[in-house]
C-alpha cells in the first residue's frame, strides 16, 4: 500500500465517525438497504480485488464501517424496506450471479457496478429530503474515494475501478444533496 491509499483510508475513517454519530442520535437519516448492500459489495469487492493483489484497502474499511451505521440505523428504527429497494436488491443480485460463475477481475467489476446501483435508494432518499443527510460526510467520501484512485499503482481494474465508480456515486450523492442549498420553495429543506 502506497501513502496515497492509506490516506483515503484515514479519511473514509474518519468520516464515518460524524456520520454514525449523526444517525445513532438520530439526526441523520441513511437508507438502510444501501447500507446494508454496501457493506456486503464492498466485502466482494475487497475480497476479489485482494484475490486479484490489488488496492484493496478502501473497500475493506468500507466493509467495516458500513456495519457501523447498520447499527446506528437499527438502533434509530429509521430504516424500511420499499419498491425502489427491492428493485435495487434484484439488480444486486444478478450482479452476484455474475460474480459467482466469473473470476476475480469479473467479481471486482460486477460488485463495483452493484455497488453503484446499490447508491440508489440513498440518492432516492437524499433527493426528497436532502436536510436529513450529511452532506460533509459525501464531500469526505468523495476525497477518500478520489486520494484512492491516486493510490493505484497502475490504471488496472484491480488498482483503481473500484475507487474512480465509488468516486463518481459520491459526486452523484454530494451534487444531489445541494440541492439543500438551492432556494426552491418546493425544497422541504425551507419548510415549504
Amino acid at each position: 500500500m502506497n501513502a496515497y491509499a492509506l490516506i483515503g483510508v484515514a479519511i473514509a475513517a474518519l468520516v464515518y465517525v460524524p456520520l454514525f454519530i449523526g444517525v445513532w442520535q438520530k439526526k441523520v437519516q441513511q437508507n438502510f438497504a444501501t447500507f446494508f448492500l454496501w457493506g456486503l459489495l464492498d466485502a466482494i469487492a475487497a475480497g476479489s480485488i485482494l484475490m486479484k493483489g490489488g488496492n484493496f484497502l478502501l473497500p475493506a474499511i468500507y466493509t467495516l464501517l458500513s456495519v457501523t451505521v447498520l447499527i446506528a440505523i437499527m438502533r434509530s428504527k429509521t430504516f424500511k424496506w420499499g419498491l425502489v429497494e427491492w428493485i435495487t436488491l434484484s439488480l444486486v443480485f444478478v450482479c452476484m450471479v455474475i460474480w459467482a460463475v466469473a473470476g476475480p477481475t469479473e467479481a471486482t467489476i460486477a460488485s463495483t457496478i452493484a455497488l453503484a446501483i446499490a447508491t440508489i435508494p440513498q440518492l432516492k432518499d437524499m433527493w426528497e429530503e436532502p436536510q436529513k443527510a450529511l452532506i460533509r460526510s459525501y464531500v469526505g467520501f468523495t476525497l477518500a474515494n478520489g486520494v484512492s484512485i491516486l493510490g493505484g499503482k497502475d490504471w488496472s481494474i484491480a488498482e483503481r475501478f473500484y475507487p474512480t465508480v465509488s468516486t463518481i456515486m459520491t459526486v452523484l450523492c454530494v451534487l444531489v444533496l445541494l440541492r439543500a442549498f438551492m432556494p426552491d420553495r418546493k425544497n422541504p429543506a425551507y419548510g415549504t
